[in-house]
C-alpha cells in the first residue's frame, strides 16, 4: 500500500471543503424546503429571498434568475 504525507495546511484545506459543502447542501436543502412549502400554499416568498441574498452558498444561483424573478425578487 502506497503512503502519503499530509501537511497540516493540506489537511486543513481538506476539513474547509468538506464543511463547506456541507454547508452549501444545507443551503440547498434549506431551499428547497421553502419551495415544498411555496407549492403547498404557504407565504415564504420574503424567506425564499433573504436565503438567496444573504447566504453565500447560493451566490451562484443568483444568475440563473430570470429579469421578471429579479422584480419580483425586489418587490419582496
Amino acid at each position: 500500500m502506497k503512503k502519503i504525507k499530509l501537511t497540516e495546511a493540506t489537511l486543513t484545506r481538506i476539513i474547509e471543503r468538506v464543511v463547506l459543502e456541507q454547508e452549501k447542501d444545507k443551503a440547498m436543502e434549506q431551499l428547497s424546503l421553502l419551495f415544498k412549502r411555496k407549492k403547498d400554499g404557504e407565504d415564504v416568498d420574503k424567506e425564499i429571498k433573504d436565503l438567496l441574498l444573504n447566504n453565500p452558498h447560493l451566490k451562484a444561483l443568483q444568475g440563473a434568475i430570470t429579469s421578471k424573478g429579479k422584480e419580483e425578487i425586489k418587490k419582496v
